[in-house]
């Protein structure tokens, strides 16, 4: 191929990326934002009110996601636009610009590089903007764009004096800090490392990038312990006591993801041996970016959830380390082999597009789906709590937020679900009158500090509205007919309170309750049985 026809073929392969990074953009700013990521920055933006970290907000995930985010929300309130789209902005920046880095690196670190590094820049690009759909936002996403640069400088640029020093421990921070997110992506950083060491042997050597990433993780750690005690003192053992309750057998998690679980996985190991036919810096990407999937896919397992969204690192490195291993191994086998070649090539190409587009028609109807199943509930948020209390009984997350960030309601309480619930129930016996949970008097010490802590918040901020899921529990152990306003109303002061309110109906999966317009009733919702509703399915 001629210098200006390979200009021109790469104008055009970027104006189509670009093309698909500005859909999933318009995807990622339009869609409901996932739960989890919506429940951080209402959090965020509570405890930059003053709100304390594990005291005021009760989570069992290390502060440093919290550190991350403060600034997009910061800088929201100051220029006074939502903080869900400031945050999405943000992490188009930040994906943006790991992909630039990326494909930088790639461009000087490698010999004779080709169209690698625009493989493997259009392949993040995809994953980091668009085919990570829902979870767009999410920790592991963060992680993957943050992690990314340091994969292919560990690789593609060692002992490459054009990359500056500042760059590189720029790139070392970035790595250190999406590592603490999460413990368990120590494991990603593992797999890349333990790919470069069975292809270096005894000329491994970390760089200036692995001590910034030392340093960086380390800061967090060591912040966390310094700057927020409560972290080790509460939230540790009430983890280590019923985190387990959300937890399945390691069977059950492969079965649910199964297809992306085999598929990451292969695609990995695939890789591996690919990578001793390439030249040898070419060969340690693509070995570093499957180990990185690996080193993923592990921590999907130990996990134990189940979660699409704890595959995202397995995902997008696996196909990563293809995208290397194709561009690398593909261009010598199509080195001089004519129009044929280019034809072949040109139709896997389309049946890529093809693929990547179906998936956006994919994405945009489940959201379509997820707003609809959604609207009911930010009505009756918008309508009964504009700025106010609203108060959720749920084992699950995924209505209250981001529910009360779009209807602007308020949600002032420690717990923004019955997080100990599924973990100290899991082994539950009911007893013989058929009670599916323990008296007040019964309660061991963490569950008599959840249930009088819950109650002392609903008497300390009156909810304008109450929303009681009616979802089957599918936790394990947790019996189908648990019934989570029973369990609140064995308090004499929460069924006081509610007996100002009455059944508004249903909302969505949720029964509501509202203020009662006249006096407060002698029954109330806890002194009465409840109306029957239409029993809700699982979403």
């Amino acid at each position: 191929m001629t210098g200006a026809a390979d200009r021109a073929a790469r104008l055009i392969l970027w104006l189509l990326l670009g093309g698909l990074a500005a859909a999933g953009a318009h995807y990622a700013l339009t869609k409901s934002m996932h739960q989890d990521v919506a429940y951080y920055v209402n959090a965020v933006e509570r405890w930059l009110d003053g709100a304390r970290l594990y005291r005021d907000l009760i989570d069992v995930n290390v502060p440093t996601v919290y550190w991350l985010m403060a600034a997009p929300v910061w800088v929201a309130r100051r220029l006074d636009v939502p903080s869900t789209i400031a945050f999405n902005l943000f992490v188009l920046a930040l994906a943006t610009l790991s992909v630039g880095t990326v494909w930088s690196l790639a461009r000087r670190g490698l010999r004779n590089p080709g169209w690698l590094p625009d493989a493997l820049a259009g392949v993040l690009l995809l994953w980091f903007v668009a085919l990570v759909g829902h979870d767009f936002g999410q920790r592991e996403h963060l992680a993957t764009i943050l992690l990314a640069p340091y994969a292919v400088a560990r690789a593609a640029a060692v002992g490459d004096d054009r990359a500056r020093l500042w760059v590189r421990i720029a790139i070392g921070l970035c790595a250190g800090i999406g590592l603490a997110l999460k413990p368990y992506f120590a494991l990603i950083l593992l797999g890349m490392e333990g790919a470069l060491l069975l292809r270096r042997g005894r000329d491994w050597r970390p760089s200036a990038e692995t001590a910034a990433l030392v340093l960086a993780a380390g800061a967090c750690a060591a912040a966390t312990v310094l700057l927020v005690p409560a972290y080790l003192d509460r939230v540790v053992p009430l983890a280590r006591a019923t985190y387990h309750g959300f937890e399945w057998p390691v069977a059950t998690v492969i079965g649910w993801q199964g297809p992306r679980t085999f598929g990451s996985f292969a695609i990995a190991l695939l890789c591996i041996p690919l990578a001793w036919a390439m030249d040898r810096r070419q060969g340690d990407l693509a070995a570093v970016l499957s180990g990185a999937a690996l080193g993923g896919f592990a921590s999907f397992l130990i996990q134990s959830k189940g979660w699409l969204y704890q595959l995202t690192p397995a995902l997008t490195y696996s196909f990563a380390a293809f995208a290397v291993a194709a561009a690398a191994l593909g261009s010598r086998w199509l080195s001089g082999r004519g129009r044929a070649a280019t034809a072949l090539l040109s139709v896997c190409l389309g049946i890529l597009l093809a693929a990547i587009l179906l998936e956006f028609g994919r994405l945009y109807g489940s959201d379509a789906a997820l707003r609809e199943r959604q609207a009911p509930l930010v009505e009756a948020l918008r309508e009964h709590a504009q700025e106010g209390p609203a108060l959720f009984i749920s084992l699950d997350v995924d209505y209250t937020f981001p529910g009360v960030n779009y209807a602007g309601a308020a949600y002032p309480y420690r717990w923004h679900h019955l997080l100990p619930l599924p973990g100290l129930y899991r082994d539950f016996v009911p007893g013989p009158e058929g009670r599916l949970f323990r008296a007040p008097a019964e309660m061991g010490p963490i569950e008599r500090d959840f249930f009088e802590s819950f109650v002392a918040d609903a008497l300390a901020h009156p909810p304008r509205i109450v929303l009681v899921d009616r979802r089957r529990p599918v936790r394990p152990g947790l019996s189908p007919e648990l019934d989570l306003l029973a369990y609140f109303c064995q308090s004499a002061p929460f069924a006081e309170l509610m007996s100002g309110f009455d059944w508004l109906g249903r909302r969505g999966t949720y029964d509501v309750l509202i203020p009662r317009a006249g006096a407060p009733s002698s029954h109330g919702p806890c002194g009465a049985p409840r109306p029957q509703f239409p029993v809700a399915a699982n979403s």
